[in-house]
This record gives C-alpha cells, sequence and structure tokens, in this order.
C-alpha cells in the first residue's frame, strides 16, 4: 500500500516520524550523510571537463566500485567487480 490516507487516527500515529517507510527502514532516525574523502592534488587530474582519479586514489578508497575507472588498480585482481562472472 503506497498511497497516503490521512484520517485522524493516522495524524497522531506518524507525528513522530522521519518518513512513512520508517518500518521497512527498522530504525527511528535516518543515516547519517557518507562525508566526502579528503583529495590531494595527487588523487586526480582533470581531462577536459571531466575529473579522473588517479591509481592512488583509488587505492586509498580500499575497494572496486565497478565503474570501469580509467586508473582502477584493481583490475584483474579478485576485487575487481567488472571481472566477467
Amino acid at each position: 500500500m503506497w498511497a497516503h490516507q490521512s484520517g485522524p487516527q493516522d495524524d497522531e500515529s506518524h507525528e513522530d516520524k522521519v518518513c512513512d517507510n520508517q518500518e521497512m527502514h527498522g530504525n527511528d532516525t535516518p543515516a547519517p550523510p557518507t562525508p566526502a574523502p579528503h583529495l590531494d592534488p595527487e588523487d586526480y587530474y582533470f581531462d577536459g571537463p571531466n575529473m579522473v582519479f588517479t591509481a592512488a586514489f583509488l587505492l586509498k578508497r580500499g575497494t572496486c566500485c565497478g565503474s570501469g575507472c580509467r586508473h582502477c588498480p584493481y583490475r584483474g585482481t579478485p576485487q575487481d567487480k567488472n571481472a566477467p562472472a
């Protein structure tokens, strides 16, 4: 049931909720935002309007993101999420 129906009992039961899907999330507070990683000059360069991450930065991340990054240090390793299954 995705439609929201309002009524007197509904107003009372939802007044403290962050969102209507709170039961599915299983908690009362939203997840905190993920902080942006700190970028050093050796972590990226620009190729036209595109920011390109270096292998040094991708290694700092610690895992393959599966996006097929140009300088992915995980290519050909068991951590490569782009490898054929």
